[in-house]
């Protein structure tokens, strides 16, 4: 093939300077184009798309830092350069986030979906949208210096070397582009789409067409310099180091690895996994090759011969091409991203994530960052591990060895009324227990025996309604409160309110309707009771705590959807400690708040995570004698111990809990679903 005219029908559209005019590059097309220029970041690493990243990684099994959240998916690999991360949206927006903290520096929206990611270079960020057009956004403004129609693939990522841009198309050809100002350097016809990246080293450009071809081309010119015919099925992302260029064929039957010289395209060896790889490039770390199979198999190959070294079968499906950094590859399954040892074929961590993550993470400065199809752009790390980290300290790594409790009574469920959930216990030992596809409250004696119930489905005047879908009666919440008069208020979702009733079951009134303004409820999901009287109701839907008099009047709101200190995300159950303190269970940011009666933030702990002193999707806390406060994860299915620093102490597994939890003198309640409604521990820390 050769260099096609560079008057290729192009819509150029360039940032007015001053009187609409455009400055010229003054930088000549360069041929020195080996290796990545100090102000580059992108894809997979670099332009020779290794997927080595220079570190340094977390240390231990790190919990969320920070996560930031986009208008719609991440469909794309972030970049970090200069202490800001680059990402973009299927939102239309390409973000600019802070490293250490998560806040946004910067979005720019461009009208288009996006699913490609980002290159920086020179002070620009260029990126792709669903559409073909091509945008060098300021990097540290967010303001757009050139954009071009140019049909580019959304799927190639950019590559930038020596202030030259290359990009393949879905029109067939591969362009190189003065990154300054987004004049044509050259088009070269490949004579298929060119769908997925270019690999550029040593002054050559490399990649697959969708006819099956693959070409190396003049990265100064773009005169061709070899092509292989019908290597394969579609050819992905290549990788290129160690004089063979390197890239995944899939084919239905038959997907491979083939590894061919740059020199002049010679097949060096093939390697056939046992399973489809799916369109994801390999790693080259040194003189190994890392291949992945959707399967969940991770190859490790000898560069030069293909030969297999070892290969490890992993539990979960690889949705991604993993990062190499110090000896691990860390690789996002469809539902969690984890760090391998690649010597012992053993994790040494996995973190849980919101949803796939299409493209593989990114490690840099301590920090693992992976975005996902939920929206989510997680930083994976210690606090201690990244310079100027703000936020709550990281958890303690270290497994705490105490048995907090042991098992000494199950309540069985009775059969047809649903969902347990509650509770809450009197001074007496008496046990007040929500049955909630029945709308009623089971009572039981301190020993568990059956001991009356009262309540009946609906929304009349003291009727109760749990059950959020009546098509799933599954999707049911509620709460239990006893007030200091010996009262009980129950959060009463379905029906907008909360009641109030006698221990006996007599109503004696209610607080609350549907809607938005103070007093009123969407999701009345939560309520517990100062020493003082006063009631405060969780309202899941908004994210907001409101307090009311104990004779109903409306007082005060606080909290408000958001990740920062002091706002909520689906919010849990709340609860008072000895010193009036209230300590709220903040689900989907995966800690504990605690705030005074007036609603004041005071402080927060956890992050994201799996090990102690990390939460995951925490929904109730309880508070012992000492002060320690339990923590029911149902994400985890546990319940860890803190002390009110949020130092952890200790943990309880718990097979299904149903989400909620009370403790009553030296004993720890929690609701589970199947045949067993509660669980009944005895606690055995110190003054517990």
């Amino acid at each position: 093939m050769r260099a096609t005219s560079p008057t290729l029908a192009l819509l150029l559209i360039l940032a007015a300077c001053g009187d609409g005019s455009v400055a010229p590059s003054t930088a000549p097309p360069s041929s020195d184009v080996v290796g990545v220029a100090e102000s580059t970041s992108m894809y997979r690493g670099g332009p020779e798309r290794t997927g080595v990243f220079p570190g340094p990684a977390p240390d231990g099994a790190p919990g969320e830092l920070w996560r930031f959240q986009a208008g719609a998916a991440i469909i794309s690999q972030p970049v970090v350069l200069n202490g800001l991360v680059y990402v973009t949206s299927d939102d239309g927006n390409v973000y600019a986030v802070e490293l250490t903290s998560g806040e946004e520096a910067w979005h720019h929206d461009a009208g288009d979906a996006m699913a490609s990611s980002p290159a920086v270079a020179d002070g620009l960020v260029v990126a792709v949208t669903e559409g073909g057009r091509i945008l060098a956004i300021d990097a540290e403004t967010g303001d757009e210096r050139w954009s071009l129609e140019a049909d580019a693939a959304p799927e190639s990522m950019p590559a930038v070397v020596s202030g030259t841009l290359y990009l393949g198309t879905d029109a067939g050809t591969v362009i190189a582009l003065d990154l300054a100002t987004g004049e044509e350097r050259w088009a070269y016809d490949a004579g298929a789409a060119v769908t997925r990246s270019v690999a550029v080293r040593d002054g050559s450009v490399y990649f697959g067409a969708e006819d099956a071809t693959f070409h190396a081309i003049d990265a100064e010119t773009g005169q061709g310099r070899w092509i292989q015919q019908r290597i394969g099925g579609r050819i992905g992302t290549p990788t290129v180091g160690g004089g063979l260029v390197y890239t995944v064929i899939l084919d239905d039957t038959h997907p491979q690895v083939a590894a061919l010289s740059t020199d002049d395209g010679t097949e060096r060896w093939r390697f056939e996994p046992e399973r489809a790889l799916g369109v994801r490039p390999v790693v080259l770390a040194g003189d190994a090759l890392y291949v992945t199979d959707r399967g969940g198999t991770i190859y490790a190959l000898d560069a030069g011969s293909g030969a297999v070294r070892t290969s490890h079968a992993q539990d979960s499906e690889i949705s991604a091409a993993p990062a190499f950094v110090d000896g691990r590859l860390f690789v996002a399954a469809f539902d969690r991203v984890f760090a391998l040892d690649v010597e012992a074929g053993t994790e040494s961590w996995s973190f849980p994530l919101d949803a796939n993550a299409e493209y593989g993470p990114v490690v840099a400065d301590g920090l693992v960052l992976v975005g996902t199809y939920g929206g989510s752009l997680y930083a994976i790390g210690s606090a201690e591990g990244v310079a100027g980290a703000s936020g709550a300290p990281a958890a303690s790594l270290t497994p705490a060895p105490n048995e907090i409790a042991e098992l000494v009574l199950e309540i069985p469920a009775v059969p047809g009324v649903g969902r347990s959930q509650g509770p809450a216990v009197a001074d007496d030992g008496t046990i007040y227990l929500i049955a909630a596809a029945a709308g009623q409250i089971l009572i039981y004696d301190p020993d568990g025996t059956p001991a009356g119930d009262f309540g009946e489905e609906g929304s009349g005047p003291g009727q109760l309604d749990f059950v959020r879908d009546d098509n799933d009666p599954g999707n049911s919440i509620g709460d239990v409160a006893l007030a200091p008069d010996g009262t009980l208020w129950i959060a009463n979702p379905d029906n907008f309110r909360v009641d109030h009733f006698t221990v006996d079951g007599e109503h004696l009134g209610s607080i609350g309707s549907f809607g938005s303004g103070d007093g009123q409820f969407v999701d009345p999901i939560g309520v517990t009771v100062s020493e003082n009287g006063g009631i405060y109701v969780v309202d899941d839907e908004r994210d907001v705590v409101q307090r009311f008099a104990s004779d109903g009047r409306f007082e005060l709101s606080f909290g408000g959807h958001g990740s920062a200190p002091g706002q909520l995300n689906f919010t849990g159950f709340a609860e008072f400690d000895a010193e009036g303190t209230l300590w709220v269970a903040d689900f989907a940011n995966h800690r504990v708040q605690s705030f005074d009666a007036d609603g004041t933030y005071r402080s927060h702990f956890g992050v994201r995570g799996s090990g102690p002193g990390q939460l995951l999707d925490p929904t109730d806390v309880a508070i012992d004698a000492a002060g320690r406060l339990y923590v029911l994860e149902i994400g985890n299915e546990r319940v860890q111990v803190f002390e009110p620093d949020g130092t952890p102490v200790g943990q309880l597994d718990v097979s299904r809990p149903a989400g909620s939890l009370t403790i009553e003198d030296d004993q720890l309640y929690v609701t589970v679903q199947g045949t067993t409604a509660l669980l009944i521990f005895k606690l055995l820390l110190p003054d517990a």
